[in-house]
């Protein structure tokens, strides 16, 4: 009987963490969508900045070569327009 209500409480203890994980997602993404909303530049820009940071991570040579262009690319834009 004791193991039976040890893993009564687990399971009621996993069920509570999984419905806080499912709660914390639906806000996260909430954010993001209101915010893509409200200020789309600084959310793109924001989702581009993780994502570099995981390409930087996974593939450090590709990933510096690839911020070193965009930098390149941000200077050279703003003199290219006038």
């Amino acid at each position: 009987m004791r193991l039976i209500g040890a893993c009564l409480v687990l399971c009621l203890a996993l069920a509570v963490l999984k419905a806080a994980v499912t709660l914390v997602a639906i806000v996260v993404i909430a954010t993001v969508i209101v915010s893509a909303i409200v200020r789309p530049g600084e959310t793109i820009g924001c989702m581009l900045m993780f994502a570099m940071l995981g390409v930087i991570c996974q593939h450090p040579l590709a990933g510096l070569m690839v911020a070193g262009g965009l930098t390149v690319v941000g200077l050279i834009a703003p003199r290219v327009r006038r």
